[in-house]
Protein backbone atom coordinates (compact mmCIF):
# COMPACT_ATOMS: atom_id res chain seq x y z
CA UNK A 1 0.00 0.00 0.00
CA UNK A 2 1.32 3.45 -0.88
CA UNK A 3 2.51 5.47 2.36
CA UNK A 4 0.66 8.84 2.35
CA UNK A 5 2.86 11.45 3.63
CA UNK A 6 1.39 14.77 4.29
CA UNK A 7 3.04 17.85 3.85
CA UNK A 8 3.41 20.79 5.87
CA UNK A 9 4.25 24.64 3.99
CA UNK A 10 6.01 27.09 6.08
CA UNK A 11 5.54 30.47 5.56
CA UNK A 12 5.75 33.26 8.31
CA UNK A 13 5.84 30.74 10.60
CA UNK A 14 2.34 29.52 9.49
CA UNK A 15 1.21 26.79 7.59
CA UNK A 16 0.66 27.94 4.25
CA UNK A 17 0.13 25.27 0.61
CA UNK A 18 0.16 27.18 -2.30
CA UNK A 19 -0.96 26.74 -6.05
CA UNK A 20 1.50 25.82 -8.09
CA UNK A 21 1.73 27.56 -11.11
CA UNK A 22 -0.61 30.60 -10.09
CA UNK A 23 2.13 33.23 -9.09
CA UNK A 24 0.60 34.59 -5.26
CA UNK A 25 -2.33 32.37 -5.05
CA UNK A 26 -1.91 30.50 -1.60
CA UNK A 27 -4.21 29.56 1.32
CA UNK A 28 -3.16 29.45 5.00
CA UNK A 29 -4.53 26.35 6.36
CA UNK A 30 -3.37 27.10 10.26
CA UNK A 31 -1.36 29.59 12.35
CA UNK A 32 0.80 26.49 14.14
CA UNK A 33 2.45 23.90 11.97
CA UNK A 34 3.59 22.29 14.89
CA UNK A 35 0.25 21.77 16.07
CA UNK A 36 -0.62 20.29 12.78
CA UNK A 37 2.58 18.35 12.66
CA UNK A 38 0.59 16.70 15.53
CA UNK A 39 -2.48 16.44 13.83
CA UNK A 40 -1.25 14.22 11.41
CA UNK A 41 0.58 11.84 13.50
CA UNK A 42 -2.55 11.44 15.71
CA UNK A 43 -4.21 10.77 12.36
CA UNK A 44 -1.14 7.76 11.71
CA UNK A 45 1.03 9.50 9.48
CA UNK A 46 3.97 7.07 9.46
CA UNK A 47 6.70 10.23 7.63
CA UNK A 48 5.96 13.86 7.53
CA UNK A 49 7.06 16.46 4.40
CA UNK A 50 8.09 20.16 5.74
CA UNK A 51 8.58 22.63 3.24
CA UNK A 52 10.22 25.94 3.98
CA UNK A 53 8.77 28.60 1.86
CA UNK A 54 10.41 31.38 3.03
CA UNK A 55 13.72 30.02 1.89
CA UNK A 56 12.23 28.24 -1.18
CA UNK A 57 13.49 31.30 -3.77
CA UNK A 58 16.91 31.80 -1.97
CA UNK A 59 17.24 27.45 -2.11
CA UNK A 60 18.11 28.42 1.84
CA UNK A 61 16.45 27.41 4.99
CA UNK A 62 14.86 30.37 7.57
CA UNK A 63 12.60 28.80 9.82
CA UNK A 64 15.26 26.64 11.18
CA UNK A 65 14.05 26.30 14.54
CA UNK A 66 10.13 25.81 13.87
CA UNK A 67 11.72 22.65 11.87
CA UNK A 68 13.35 21.47 14.97
CA UNK A 69 10.26 22.18 17.03
CA UNK A 70 8.31 19.89 14.23
CA UNK A 71 10.75 17.39 14.62
CA UNK A 72 10.84 17.12 18.34
CA UNK A 73 6.84 16.89 18.21
CA UNK A 74 6.75 13.78 16.67
CA UNK A 75 7.97 9.92 16.90
CA UNK A 76 7.88 9.95 13.07
CA UNK A 77 10.48 11.05 10.31
CA UNK A 78 10.55 14.39 9.06
CA UNK A 79 11.38 15.23 5.41
CA UNK A 80 12.47 18.20 4.57
CA UNK A 81 12.06 20.13 1.49
CA UNK A 82 12.69 23.21 -0.30
CA UNK A 83 14.61 23.90 -3.81
CA UNK A 84 17.72 23.03 -1.34
CA UNK A 85 20.92 22.82 -3.35
CA UNK A 86 23.89 24.23 -1.05
CA UNK A 87 25.87 21.67 0.21
CA UNK A 88 26.48 23.37 3.17
CA UNK A 89 22.99 24.38 4.31
CA UNK A 90 21.73 20.40 3.53
CA UNK A 91 24.60 19.30 5.59
CA UNK A 92 23.48 21.64 8.58
CA UNK A 93 19.57 20.50 7.76
CA UNK A 94 21.22 16.89 8.13
CA UNK A 95 23.53 17.75 11.31
CA UNK A 96 21.69 19.95 13.30
CA UNK A 97 17.76 19.97 12.58
CA UNK A 98 16.66 16.35 13.72
CA UNK A 99 15.51 15.38 9.97
CA UNK A 100 15.49 12.11 8.83
CA UNK A 101 16.33 12.81 5.09
CA UNK A 102 16.54 15.68 2.74
CA UNK A 103 15.31 16.86 -0.30
CA UNK A 104 17.61 17.95 -2.89
CA UNK A 105 17.34 19.69 -5.99
CA UNK A 106 18.32 18.07 -9.07
CA UNK A 107 19.69 21.58 -9.56
CA UNK A 108 22.33 21.05 -7.02
CA UNK A 109 24.43 19.32 -9.64
CA UNK A 110 26.14 15.51 -9.74
CA UNK A 111 28.90 16.35 -7.26
CA UNK A 112 27.18 17.88 -4.45
CA UNK A 113 24.91 14.98 -4.83
CA UNK A 114 27.36 12.39 -5.11
CA UNK A 115 29.27 14.16 -2.31
CA UNK A 116 26.10 14.26 0.58
CA UNK A 117 25.11 10.30 -0.45
CA UNK A 118 28.84 9.48 0.21
CA UNK A 119 29.38 11.38 3.57
CA UNK A 120 25.36 11.06 4.75
CA UNK A 121 24.22 7.72 3.04
CA UNK A 122 21.65 7.12 0.09
CA UNK A 123 18.93 6.89 2.26
CA UNK A 124 19.31 10.15 3.89
CA UNK A 125 19.09 12.09 0.57
CA UNK A 126 16.11 11.56 -2.02
CA UNK A 127 16.12 14.13 -5.09
CA UNK A 128 13.62 16.13 -6.44
CA UNK A 129 12.78 16.21 -10.01
CA UNK A 130 9.96 19.17 -10.95
CA UNK A 131 9.38 17.85 -14.49
CA UNK A 132 6.54 19.56 -16.65
CA UNK A 133 4.73 16.99 -19.50
CA UNK A 134 8.40 14.70 -18.24
CA UNK A 135 11.11 17.34 -18.58
CA UNK A 136 13.43 18.60 -15.93
CA UNK A 137 11.58 22.49 -15.52
CA UNK A 138 14.84 24.69 -15.32
CA UNK A 139 15.53 27.28 -13.62
CA UNK A 140 17.88 31.08 -13.78
CA UNK A 141 20.37 30.90 -16.67
CA UNK A 142 19.27 27.39 -18.07
CA UNK A 143 16.07 27.96 -18.03
CA UNK A 144 15.69 27.30 -21.89
CA UNK A 145 17.38 23.68 -21.09
CA UNK A 146 14.62 21.43 -20.59
CA UNK A 147 16.03 17.74 -20.27
CA UNK A 148 14.24 14.73 -20.45
CA UNK A 149 13.22 13.60 -16.21
CA UNK A 150 14.20 10.36 -17.60
CA UNK A 151 17.54 11.39 -18.82
CA UNK A 152 18.43 13.42 -15.67
CA UNK A 153 17.20 10.55 -13.37
CA UNK A 154 19.05 7.84 -14.88
CA UNK A 155 22.41 10.33 -14.56
CA UNK A 156 21.39 10.36 -10.66
CA UNK A 157 20.84 6.62 -10.40
CA UNK A 158 24.72 6.43 -11.61
CA UNK A 159 26.04 8.59 -8.85
CA UNK A 160 24.54 6.70 -6.44
CA UNK A 161 20.80 8.02 -5.98
CA UNK A 162 18.41 5.18 -4.72
CA UNK A 163 14.89 7.30 -4.37
CA UNK A 164 13.51 10.40 -6.46
CA UNK A 165 11.11 13.06 -5.17
CA UNK A 166 9.22 13.43 -8.35
CA UNK A 167 6.90 15.87 -9.20
CA UNK A 168 4.85 16.20 -12.72
CA UNK A 169 1.39 17.29 -12.31
CA UNK A 170 -1.46 18.48 -14.92
CA UNK A 171 -2.25 21.70 -13.14
CA UNK A 172 -0.06 22.38 -10.51
CA UNK A 173 -1.19 22.12 -7.56
CA UNK A 174 -4.59 23.33 -8.15
CA UNK A 175 -6.08 19.66 -8.12
CA UNK A 176 -6.18 18.62 -11.76
CA UNK A 177 -4.14 15.49 -10.80
CA UNK A 178 -0.75 13.74 -11.67
CA UNK A 179 0.63 12.80 -14.67
CA UNK A 180 0.38 9.35 -14.51
CA UNK A 181 1.70 8.78 -17.91
CA UNK A 182 4.96 10.49 -16.73
CA UNK A 183 4.98 8.78 -13.75
CA UNK A 184 4.76 5.86 -15.19
CA UNK A 185 7.42 6.33 -17.52
CA UNK A 186 10.19 7.77 -15.16
CA UNK A 187 9.39 4.27 -12.45
CA UNK A 188 9.60 1.88 -15.58
CA UNK A 189 13.09 3.23 -16.88
CA UNK A 190 15.08 4.00 -14.02
CA UNK A 191 14.24 1.20 -11.49
CA UNK A 192 14.39 3.78 -8.53
CA UNK A 193 12.24 3.89 -5.90
CA UNK A 194 9.76 6.88 -6.43
CA UNK A 195 7.68 9.20 -3.94
CA UNK A 196 5.35 10.90 -5.97
CA UNK A 197 4.63 15.09 -4.98
CA UNK A 198 1.93 16.81 -5.61
CA UNK A 199 -1.78 17.07 -7.83
CA UNK A 200 -3.69 14.54 -5.90
CA UNK A 201 -7.01 15.23 -5.74
CA UNK A 202 -8.41 12.30 -3.54
CA UNK A 203 -9.18 8.48 -3.44
CA UNK A 204 -8.97 7.73 -6.87
CA UNK A 205 -5.39 9.51 -7.70
CA UNK A 206 -4.43 7.10 -5.22
CA UNK A 207 -5.88 3.78 -6.07
CA UNK A 208 -4.20 4.82 -9.56
CA UNK A 209 -0.74 5.78 -8.11
CA UNK A 210 -1.21 2.29 -6.35
CA UNK A 211 -1.23 0.66 -9.69
CA UNK A 212 2.79 1.81 -10.09
CA UNK A 213 4.15 0.11 -7.08
CA UNK A 214 5.05 -2.93 -8.63
CA UNK A 215 7.28 -0.54 -11.00
CA UNK A 216 8.40 1.60 -7.30
CA UNK A 217 6.29 4.32 -6.89
CA UNK A 218 5.95 3.54 -2.90
CA UNK A 219 5.19 6.76 -1.45
CA UNK A 220 3.13 9.90 -2.28
CA UNK A 221 3.47 13.65 -1.10
CA UNK A 222 0.05 15.39 -0.29
CA UNK A 223 -1.13 18.42 1.22
CA UNK A 224 -4.00 20.21 -0.41
CA UNK A 225 -6.36 17.49 -0.60
CA UNK A 226 -5.35 16.48 2.81
CA UNK A 227 -6.30 19.76 4.50
CA UNK A 228 -9.46 20.05 2.50
CA UNK A 229 -10.87 16.73 3.38
CA UNK A 230 -10.90 15.19 0.20
CA UNK A 231 -10.56 11.92 1.31
CA UNK A 232 -14.30 10.15 2.68
CA UNK A 233 -12.23 8.77 5.37
CA UNK A 234 -11.26 11.85 6.92
CA UNK A 235 -14.58 13.13 7.75
CA UNK A 236 -14.46 10.24 10.62
CA UNK A 237 -11.13 11.22 12.00
CA UNK A 238 -12.41 15.03 12.25
CA UNK A 239 -15.64 13.37 14.84
CA UNK A 240 -13.53 10.96 16.84
CA UNK A 241 -11.22 14.01 17.19
CA UNK A 242 -13.63 16.14 18.18
CA UNK A 243 -15.74 13.52 20.43
CA UNK A 244 -12.11 12.58 22.42
CA UNK A 245 -12.00 16.38 23.00
CA UNK A 246 -15.53 16.92 24.58
CA UNK A 247 -14.95 13.74 26.66
CA UNK A 248 -11.58 15.26 27.70
CA UNK A 249 -12.84 18.54 28.86
CA UNK A 250 -16.14 16.98 30.64
CA UNK A 251 -13.64 14.83 32.23
CA UNK A 252 -11.61 18.03 33.47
Amino acid sequence: MLLVIPSIDIRHQKCYRLVKGLPGVDSMYSDDPVEIAKLWRRENSKCLHVVDLDGVEEGRIKNAEMIRQIVNSVDIPVQLGGHLESYQEITNALANLGVYRVAVSAHAGTKVIQRLIEENGARKVVVSIEAKDGFLEARGQHADDRLPAVKVAAILKEVGVCRLLYSDFLQGDSLHGPNFESIRTIAEETGLRITVSGGVRGLEDLLKLQEFEPLGVDSVIVGRALYENRFACQGLWREVEAEESRVSKRGG
